[in-house]
């Protein structure tokens, strides 16, 4: 019974961290995507 408790703590620790860590790569993803179309418009101004 404890052993199982334990194996589904980890497994519900688990799928939090994946989906913090997948949560945190998809903004961090937006964020480049969103900001390349600005710095593109910026580097093409320069050059």
């Amino acid at each position: 019974m404890v052993q199982h408790l334990s194996m589904l703590s980890s497994k519900i620790a688990m799928t939090a961290t994946s989906t913090v860590a997948g949560t945190f790569a998809y903004f961090l993803c937006y964020h480049v995507h969103t900001n390349s179309i600005k710095y593109g418009n910026v580097f093409r101004a320069y050059k």
